[in-house]
């Protein structure tokens, strides 16, 4: 038997007791065993960290060669607090140095920050640039969601969000305020295409929230790569496997992912990915507020002093939250994957509820109360639908039940991959807010062509830019597919009096079209339809000959 080093067995017997070394990121983070907080900055051009009791760490260690020797001067204190492999990237704003200051000659029985206001802060400026179809608890929902993004190492398991709306509504708008609000948030450009090193580089230097704007965009690499780090990062032990070549050697390591991410498109997203999200849908609008511009330059600064608030809150309150969140007792539909979405949300609201009148609470709960009716899907037919209720429908106005306008044959065909077509449509009906009543219990809406035909006009066919679009563009640039059958023609075949709230015959589609119809405006060709004052301009450069129904413009 060989005979045993009794020094080198103890030291073999400590490191198999010890815990591995678990490497933590410079950005944020919580150390449960010195009961601190931190954030990340740069301190004299050197990595720092601020920690909640007040202290400031940095890393002034470096290698320098002396007399053929190498040796390290300075010393690396944030190794006090947390081991670390990682740099702090620039490619998302840190906790600024004012602020830093600011909490650093604080005495600590001081507080710097009211929750509520700051609260208040974030769901204002939601509300001020957005139109949620009358849905204000969805500001609710997104605040708490923010504030967590400056604490969500605390929790196991954080939830992405998903907007899945149409074209116009203001998807990029809501996911501009997300990033300009959220924890180091940054677009990563998945639709312009990235390449796995360029996204996992970006990672490696910040752990901030991840803004994904127009996915159904992404090109098929970027989709595989995008839709694997989706499907793991919600959990705080997510990685991904990543190969490097190291010495001319090829080895495999796991690469953490864990951090805030936010998605927007139209087309909805994989079943198994939407699990990972809380999600939200809602309509265009013609509201006065699609005219605030969140990206700005005005618009920006107003966003920074809230951005530093809310790093105050969480270094002077993030052991409350992480109290609450561990005892959380939440709503009983709540089960499964959508406990673990949620909980972080309501540990939030339930803190902030804890310092004052308010009810973030009551506004996740509410949004709660219709989000089993949230319809994500790859398939949103809401536009053809409404196309061929409008062809289908008589003049006179009328009470109809969702039965009754499923059993038109097109309409049935339409919605005929649906398990319940009626329940599909009564839900469309009631969020585009048609008048209802029961009757015999039965749910009916009062619908006519003429209803209709607004719901389109204003919907889907304006002219004029949508004002949730965050573009700057004269036109909303989206081609509609319209179904066999149905005429748009006739939504503008009107008398000259009612012209102002018609369409143009040529371009009823929110794209301008006159490029595409030249072949229409050819000399002698009668034109008879109303015409808007573009193509009527048009349309007497060719030659064509104007019918006294098209002299007014619309």
């Amino acid at each position: 038997m060989t005979d045993i080093d009794e020094p080198q067995q103890e030291k073999i017997l400590e490191l198999l007791q010890a815990e591995e070394v678990r490497h933590d990121h410079l950005d944020l983070g919580c150390s449960l065993y010195h009961e601190v907080w931190w954030y990340g900055f740069i301190l004299g051009g050197r990595e720092a960290i601020i920690l909640s009791d007040g202290r400031i760490l940095r890393n002034t260690a470096e290698m320098v060669r002396l007399r053929n020797e190498s040796r390290q001067i300075g010393e690396n204190e944030i190794s006090q607090i947390l081991s670390y492999k990682t740099s702090l990237g620039d490619i998302a704003p840190l906790i600024s140095r004012k602020t830093v200051e600011r909490y650093y000659t604080t005495p600590r029985t001081e507080k710097l920050i009211n929750p509520v206001e700051v609260y208040n802060q974030v769901r204002d400026r939601f509300l001020y640039y957005m139109d949620f179809s009358g849905q204000d608890e969805v500001a609710d929902v997104l605040t708490c969601w923010i504030i967590a993004t400056y604490c969500y190492p605390l929790f196991y398991w954080f939830p992405h969000v998903l907007i899945n709306a149409p074209s116009g509504s203001g998807k990029s708008k809501c996911l501009s305020i997300i990033r300009q609000l959220s924890f180091r948030g940054f677009d990563i450009g998945a639709s312009a295409g990235v390449t796995p090193a360029q996204l996992f580089r970006t990672l490696e230097g910040n752990r901030g929230c991840i803004i994904i704007d127009e996915y159904e965009q992404v090109d098929n690499d970027t989709t595989k790569l995008v839709n694997q780090i989706l499907n793991a990062s919600a959990s705080k032990d997510a990685y991904v496997i990543r190969s490097e070549q190291i010495d001319k050697q090829w080895k495999a390591w796991k690469f953490p992912i864990f951090c805030p991410k936010a998605v927007g498109n139209i087309a909805g997203i994989n079943p198994t990915s939407l699990s990972r999200f809380i999600a939200f849908k809602w309509l265009k609008t013609t509201s006065e507020k699609g005219k605030r511009k969140p990206e700005r330059e005005a618009d920006k600064k107003t966003f920074e002093p809230i951005r530093e608030s809310l790093y105050l809150l969480i270094l002077e309150n993030f052991n409350k939250i992480k109290e609450i969140y561990d005892s959380i007792d939440l709503p009983p539909e709540l089960k499964n994957r959508d406990e673990d979405n949620w909980s972080p949300l309501f540990a939030v609201a339930r803190f902030i509820d804890f310092f004052g009148d308010v009810s973030a609470e009551k506004g996740l709960k509410k949004y709660l109360s219709s989000y089993s009716e949230v319809e994500i899907e790859t398939q949103d037919n809401t536009e053809e639908f409404f196309l061929l209720l409008h062809d289908k429908l008589p003049e006179e106005e009328r009470y109809y039940t969702p039965k009754e306008i499923a059993e038109i044959t097109e309409i049935g065909e339409l919605l005929s991959y649906l398990k319940s077509p009626p329940h599909w449509i009564g839900r469309k009906l009631k969020l585009y807010q048609f008048k209802q009543v029961r009757i015999h219990g039965t749910r009916q809406y009062l619908l006519s062509k003429a209803s209709i035909k607004q719901v389109v006009l204003e919907r889907y066919y304006t002219n004029t830019m949508t004002p949730n679009d965050t573009n700057d563009t004269q036109y909303n640039k989206r081609n509609l597919t319209i179904p066999d059958g149905v005429s748009l023609g006739v939504l503008g075949i009107v008398s000259p009096e009612g012209m102002r709230d018609t369409m143009c015959h040529f371009c009823p589609t929110p794209a301008v079209v006159i490029a595409k119809l030249k072949d229409e405006f050819k000399p002698g060709t009668v034109l008879q339809r109303p015409l808007c004052e573009s193509c009527l301009n048009e349309a007497r450069k060719r030659g064509a000959l104007i019918d006294q129904g098209c002299q007014t413009t619309i």
